[in-house]
């Protein structure tokens, strides 16, 4: 039962550093340093830099941000017409399911 658990904490965690995450790191993700290109994970940059100079780590919160709001949207998307169907196929009964 514990590893059913697992998945949804490590979601949670992710999706709560995503969200949280512009209010604790508070570099611009858009910002580019030339003296760091490619630099190592270090204090100022834990997960270090790409090849102009932008922190990864403020990367990843933007784009976790964005990849978990439009998977929201996309689940909504496709639970609407979803509980639609249901509803109608359960309003109308057996009827054309006989075929």
């Amino acid at each position: 039962m514990r590893h059913l658990f697992l998945p949804f904490a490590i979601l949670g965690v992710l999706a709560l550093a995503v969200f949280l995450g512009p209010l604790l790191w508070r570099i611009d993700p858009l910002a580019m340093d030339f003296s760091a290109f490619l630099a190592a994970p270090s204090l100022a940059h834990p997960m270090g830099t790409d090849a102009t100079g932008r922190d990864v780590l403020a990367r990843f919160l933007a784009g976790g941000r964005l990849s978990l709001v439009v998977g929201a949207i996309v689940m909504v998307a496709g639970l609407i017409p979803g509980a639609l169907i249901g509803l109608i196929s359960a309003r109308l009964g057996g009827s054309w399911i006989r075929y």
